[in-house]
């Protein structure tokens, strides 16, 4: 029997605009009703709500409701690959057993635009994955290959986003270091949109070689010079999480206290602290 009410607590919950007290009920409901019953709905959509909704509640259902979510991640709709990307990003290393179906949102180019989306949540998702996600490391690389300055902003956000995944998979996706490099090497004169990618790329060569130096290089740079505040403070905030091996910087993050842009001198207030919390 299709519950309408129901149905609509979960789209609420899932889309995190939920008050306390829909949540409150949500939960009881959820605790109410057999666990195997909710993931026998018949209607796709609402098997896929439920099994979301029980998966941000109750991680420990995740072997139980992660087939709902494959089966999510393949669905002809995009908002079902997207809400079921959303829980695996939720879900992090525990959702280890979706990558493949990840990595296929990411091939998904039947219809590029009505992808976009989808396909962003699921870079996002195997970026939270970790290290349990190896495997998608040459579709990520595939992604990162042949980007420059006249590709368009959708696919170098691809780009960007690819490149942090394989930084949050670590060492073991050291098979894109070389496409990490190209993207470090581009020229992002005129087009900021390059040198975030390049400043995104110099952090995952950090988290994959330990190698400091560009991640270093690169901050500094754009915190000093680069006129738009999203990278000033995307600068800063990379220096940041370098903590004390970003010592060098120090200075010129004190002459970026009085930057112009309040986000950038919030980021840079954060960034001092952490490099000098061992002082």
């Amino acid at each position: 029997m299709h519950d309408t009410a129901f149905s609509e607590m979960l789209r609420q919950f899932i889309n995190i605009s939920a008050s306390y007290e829909e949540s409150r009920q949500l939960r009881e409901s959820l605790v109410t009703r057999q666990a195997d019953a909710l993931l026998c709905i018949f209607e796709p959509e609402d098997r896929l709500l439920a099994a979301s909704a029980m998966a941000q509640l109750d991680p420990s259902q995740a072997d139980l409701v992660l087939p709902v979510l494959i089966e999510g991640l393949k669905s002809q709709n995009s908002t079902d690959r997207t809400s079921a990307a959303i829980v695996c990003w939720h879900l992090g290393p525990v959702a280890s057993s979706a990558v493949p179906a990840l990595v296929d949102v990411l091939n998904n180019d039947d219809d590029d635009v009505d992808n976009e989306i989808p396909r962003h949540r699921a870079l996002l998702a195997l970026k939270a994955i970790g290290p349990a996600a190896v495997c998608s490391v040459p579709a990520l690389v595939e992604i990162l290959h042949g980007v420059g300055p006249d590709t368009s902003p959708l696919k170098i956000s691809d780009a960007m986003d690819s490149a942090a995944a394989l930084g949050g998979i670590g060492p073991s996706a050291d098979a894109g270091l070389p496409a990490l490099w190209e993207c470090l090497n581009l020229d992002g004169a005129g087009n900021e949109f390059i040198r975030w990618l390049r400043l995104e790329a110099s952090e995952a060569i950090w988290r994959i070689s330990n190698v400091t130096d560009s991640a270093l290089s690169i901050a500094t740079e754009m915190l000093l010079g680069d006129e738009e505040w999203f990278l000033r403070y995307h600068a800063a905030n990379l220096l940041g999480k370098l903590g004390p091996v970003a010592e060098p910087a120090i200075m010129h993050l004190q002459r970026s206290l009085t930057d112009e842009d309040e986000n950038v001198r919030s980021a840079v207030g954060m960034a001092l602290a952490a490099i000098t919390q061992n002082y």
